[in-house]
């Protein structure tokens, strides 16, 4: 937690971000600090998933099951980087 004199200087900041590029200041109250870790679930539900599919389905279902998850996956980190792209542009 900032104590006052540390609140008052973030306040003056953030009271300086949005006059001179209010944009950016839009941008930076939409963030979320604590993306929600889709990467980890996936990998997990991918982990539990895999060994059911083969024994159910086959080994083939199983590399195609992997298959697009590793896709998803690739996906989802291809558009986290674009959206980190934008927000350092300029």
């Amino acid at each position: 937690m900032l104590d006052g004199d540390h609140r008052r200087a973030l306040e003056e900041i953030e009271r300086h971000l949005h006059a001179e590029d209010p944009a950016l200041a839009a941008r930076l109250s939409t963030l979320d600090p604590r993306p929600f870790p889709t990467i980890l679930v996936l990998s997990a539900a991918l982990y539990i998933t895999l060994p059911l599919v083969a024994l159910m389905f086959g080994a083939t279902v199983a590399i195609v099951t992997l298959g697009l998850g590793v896709a998803l996956m690739g996906g989802i980190l291809i558009r986290r980087r674009a959206a980190e792209q934008v927000l350092a542009r300029p």
